[in-house]
């Protein structure tokens, strides 16, 4: 595997080295940050069916009904599914590198009922950019040896494809 710096970024502060958070040219792998999205969206998507059943479900009957069944049973359940949604979150947001501030919508969409879906419907199409990007840094390190040829104008860098001929 072919490791590529990532020279748009800086690098991480070390205190957040430490934890883990700052991210590794490993969590940059487009393989795993698709990996990392597919199970933020998946419990995105768990979380999200259990607090509308808890809101809208279990607490007007426990309100009117005094009917605790509900609530006793899927409480628990979204309770556990928040905390693995939010380790996919974080896992997810490790290997894009996204800063806290980024994070933290995903964070609290467990909170809101219906907010998860419409912040993993917001936050997909930017880690899958993220995942466009970093397949073409991988390209372009595969086809350049590892040097990323530039035009000095600040424009992209063009993959070499093929021999120059001599």
């Amino acid at each position: 595997m072919v490791s590529t710096p990532d020279a748009e970024r800086p690098p991480p502060p070390a205190a957040l080295s430490l934890i883990g958070w700052g991210g590794s040219d490993r969590s940059l792998a487009p393989q795993a940050m698709r990996g990392a999205l597919l199970r933020y969206r998946i419990m995105a998507y768990i979380v999200g069916v259990g607090l509308l059943v808890l809101a809208c479900v279990g607490v007007p009957l426990q309100y009117a009904a005094h009917n605790t069944s509900v609530v006793a049973v899927v409480g628990p359940i979204h309770g556990f599914a928040y905390i693995a949604y939010l380790a996919a979150g974080y896992d997810m947001a490790r290997r894009v590198r996204w800063s806290f501030g980024k994070l933290l919508p995903v964070v609290l969409a467990g909170f809101v009922p219906g907010l998860a879906f419409v912040i993993e419907r917001l936050t997909t199409p930017k880690i899958e950019a993220d995942i466009r990007a970093a397949d073409a840094s991988l390209l372009a390190a595969t086809v350049t040896g590892g040097a990323t040829p530039s035009t000095g104008s600040g424009e992209p860098p063009v993959p070499i494809t093929g021999p120059t001929g001599a």
